[in-house]
């Protein structure tokens, strides 16, 4: 399943509300949290953010510029 985190997180004003914070304090934590059924695959996307990925349960594998990178459960990227 290909999921658009545009689509999936437009409906709670989620994107407005983080672009709205971004720009007042572009260097500020920005924490959420999502939980995905398995084998979702999200397409690719840029945020003017960075991000930080943590898998809680199970395998989530990341395909960036710089490589593909697995990440094991309890552990981040």
């Amino acid at each position: 399943m290909t999921v658009s985190l545009s689509i999936q997180t437009k409906s709670s004003g989620i994107n407005k509300a983080r672009a709205d914070f971004t720009q007042a304090y572009p260097r500020t934590v920005l924490p959420t949290s999502a939980e995905f059924k398995p084998m979702t695959q999200i397409v690719s996307h840029t945020h003017p953010w960075s991000q930080l990925s943590y898998s809680c349960i199970g395998v989530m594998p990341i395909e960036t510029d710089v490589g593909i990178f697995v990440i094991p459960p309890e552990q981040a990227l």
